[in-house]
């Protein structure tokens, strides 16, 4: 499998993670992928591949919506 390079959290800055989606519903039968920043919590959906999560997370299509549009708020507040 090719490494794909997760940019890093645009909540908080740290370094994120793809995670097995253990309690979620399987996908065609398996468990789902989804990005993770381990500090903030901020994540993507889950998907059926490993590079479909980790494209979704450098796309910044998180699920956590709230945070995101704060973050975005804040970072235009100092322009």
């Amino acid at each position: 499998m090719n490494r794909i390079n997760l940019k890093k959290c645009p909540i908080c800055g740290e370094e994120p993670a793809i995670e097995i989606s253990w309690n979620k519903p399987k996908i065609h039968g398996r468990y789902g992928y989804k990005a993770v920043c381990i500090h903030c919590n901020n994540e993507t959906a889950t998907f059926a591949n490993y590079k479909d999560s980790a494209g979704a997370w450098n796309m910044r299509f998180c699920t956590n919506t709230d945070q995101l549009n704060l973050f975005n708020y804040m970072e235009n507040a100092h322009e």
